[in-house]
């Protein structure tokens, strides 16, 4: 727990790259990290490319009930950013 608490803490650094990883590795945690599901669909809308992939690739593996992410996630499919 205090592991995976330390990687959520690094969803709000300043730094892309650190948010970035810190997804990235929240994602091996695999459904145990479910609890955060609600933090990665907000950094999917990040303002960073790299962090909103990181989010998506952390959701898929997450594997949610599909009626939690994918509403959120439909937008993405209009995003011009993305």
């Amino acid at each position: 727990p205090q592991l995976f608490d330390a990687v959520a803490r690094c969803f709000d650094d300043r730094d892309d790259a650190v948010r970035a990883a810190a997804v990235e590795a929240a994602a091996q945690f695999g459904p145990a990290a479910l609890g955060v599901l609600p933090r990665l669909l907000q950094l999917a809308h990040d303002m960073c490319p790299e962090v909103r992939a990181a989010a998506v690739r952390a959701i898929g593996a997450l594997k949610p009930p599909a009626r939690d992410a994918v509403p959120e996630l439909a937008w993405l499919l209009l995003d011009e950013h993305t």
